[in-house]
């Protein structure tokens, strides 16, 4: 019994070492910079609600310091006006321009959503999908000879 404790325990620590070694550690980083236009406040939330999901990303920091991407997002907070004087919030929209640190277009996007949190999340999911994978994929050493 202790025979088979210790073998599966060693399986289990080899596995660990072969993950922390193909980890995204030997990915290079990707250094993104956030500008964020909005009213009432919308844009310091939403600056916050972008760094948290982009820093989930495999491999991307959010800095000023030396960028490989700019992200400028204006975000406008979608409001309904009732025939009686009231409003109704619909939630918000964003255009969303990605350009390399000299000023290259990249990508744009327009998207919206309920929530900031959930706006956020998308625009990540978005540029992670049609611009960050493309960077992580030229960046990783060919496999063929």
């Amino acid at each position: 019994m202790d025979l088979q404790r210790f073998v599966s325990q060693a399986v289990a620590a080899v596995i660990v070492c072969v993950f922390a070694c193909n980890s995204p550690a030997d990915t290079p980083q990707i250094r993104i910079a956030l500008a964020v236009t909005g009213k009432n406040g919308d844009d310091a939330r939403m600056v916050s609600a972008l760094s948290h999901e982009f820093r989930k990303l495999d491999g991307v920091s959010v800095t000023e310091a030396q960028p490989m991407l700019k992200i400028y997002c204006i975000i406008m907070h979608e409001i309904f006006e009732l025939r009686k004087g009231g409003e109704l919030p619909i939630g918000y929209s964003a255009s969303v321009v990605v350009t390399t640190v000299d000023g290259q277009f990249v990508n744009h996007v327009l998207l919206s959503d309920a929530k900031i949190d959930e706006l956020a999340h998308d625009i990540a999911v978005d540029i992670d999908g049609s611009v960050i994978e493309k960077i992580r994929r030229s960046a990783q050493p060919s496999s063929s000879p």
